[in-house]
């Protein structure tokens, strides 16, 4: 198969959709298939990862018809059979016309898509009830995780916190949380995963611990392992933490992660606080020190999410397709 990935990666969209993407190149590429991806104003630094048959456009706006036509372009110039879209942006009118140039088309999608006509529909981080139909792959047995994030923990434990909220810009709620670490004696090194060197700079002296800066935002199962607890937003890097069987103290960056919080939050796989504006909120500020106070005396959670077979289920299902023709 020729497969095309239709996915982005910059300042607008963050690095999650991409990482699942590259997660699932890899496995597709085991298989032998020829692959490519065409993104939209790639940001290298948010995934740095190397990939090959990278085909990038920059454009100042985003135009659904600029976007349909170059990936027309590439789908008739590389011949392209099946094409696997993961973009919240794109609508219903540009999926139509391109599913009609590509023998195989697929979404991965986080509640947006569902009623869109494809040939293969996944969606992993849905709590609604959607009928799961031969095409249609709901729930977390689906899940498009990374195989060094399955179930590997660490003995050697070297930091209290890991925090990452993502790519969004959360200044303003980082320093709220830098704020109320500095009363607690029992945190002495703390992963902060963002581009905050200014606040470090700004901040460092008045801290009573040590701040380590990752400035990148794939390949962070180590500095998972390494750590005791967990802070963050409810993305694909929350799926990722529990799957490393860390306690996790969750906001919400984005709507579409709302739902699947509060489910987790209800099965007791993390503490859920709510979107993150609520960390202005005095009683929030106070329920996340005592939760991270907790959390370090009891660092450990045995609760088995994702069996880490996701990956392969949907692969054999994108094979399956052209067996279907």
């Amino acid at each position: 198969m020729k497969i095309l990935f239709r996915v982005d990666c910059n300042n607008k969209v963050g690095s999650g959709h991409l990482s699942r993407c590259y997660t699932l190149y890899k496995a597709l590429k085991s298989k032998g298939h020829k692959i490519y991806f065409l993104t939209n104003n790639f940001n290298k630094n948010f995934f740095n990862k190397k990939i090959g048959n990278l085909i990038n456009y920059n454009s100042v706006s985003f135009s659904q018809n600029k976007d349909k036509n170059n990936t027309l372009k590439i789908i008739k110039n590389k011949k392209i059979d099946t094409l696997i879209l993961d973009h919240y942006f794109i609508n219903k009118n540009w999926c139509y016309f391109v599913k009609k140039n590509v023998k195989n088309f697929v979404i991965i999608d986080d509640d947006f898509k569902y009623f869109f006509n494809s040939d293969l529909y996944i969606n992993f981080t849905t709590t609604k009830k959607y009928k799961s139909f031969p095409n249609k792959l709901i729930g977390l047995k689906y899940s498009i995780i990374n195989p060094d994030y399955i179930n590997k923990k660490s003995k050697n434990i070297k930091y209290d916190l890991f925090i990452n909220f993502g790519t969004g810009r959360y200044s303003e709620y980082l320093k709220i949380v830098l704020y109320l670490l500095k009363d607690l004696r029992i945190i002495k090194n703390v992963l902060l995963v963002g581009n905050y060197k200014n606040i470090l700079k700004d901040n460092i002296e008045k801290l009573n611990f040590k701040v380590n800066l990752i400035s990148k935002f794939e390949k962070l199962d180590n500095y998972i392992k390494k750590s005791k607890i967990c802070i963050g937003a409810g993305g694909m890097n929350l799926l990722e933490r529990i799957s490393l069987g860390k306690i996790n103290l969750v906001f919400s960056c984005a709507n579409h992660q709302v739902a699947l919080c509060k489910y987790l939050n209800n099965k007791n796989y993390i503490n859920y606080f709510g979107k993150i504006e609520s960390l202005r909120k005095k009683r929030i500020k106070e329920y996340l020190k005592k939760k991270i106070i907790l959390g370090l005396e009891n660092s450990k959670n045995d609760k088995k999410l994702i069996d880490g077979r996701g990956v392969n289920r949907i692969v054999e299902k994108i094979e399956n397709l052209n067996l279907k023709k």
